[in-house]
């Protein structure tokens, strides 16, 4: 989607696209990450429970340092399909 940044940049960007983040490096992960403004703060969704796993992750050093954070459209995860039957 878009080229690899920082998180700041990255959770920016998210926020304003309602797009997931996740690290280039963590790619074969089924994780990721979802900033709000909500009291669930940045929430941690499973793409493969196709759910939000827990609210509030506190990032690590090597996460906050890192330039290799990407966005992640909800439109093209399994996420999104499901939510969108739902609401359908």
């Amino acid at each position: 989607m878009d080229k690899d940044m920082g998180i700041n940049q990255a959770a920016k960007k998210a926020f304003q696209q309602d797009c997931y983040i996740q690290r280039k490096s963590k790619k074969d992960s089924d994780i990721v990450f979802y900033p709000t403004n909500s009291p669930s703060h940045i929430e941690i969704w499973s793409m493969k429970k196709e759910k939000m796993i827990m609210p509030n992750w506190n990032p690590k050093l090597d996460d906050l340092v890192a330039t290799d954070w990407q966005l992640i459209k909800k439109e093209s995860d399994p996420i999104r399909r499901v939510l969108s039957k739902i609401i359908n």
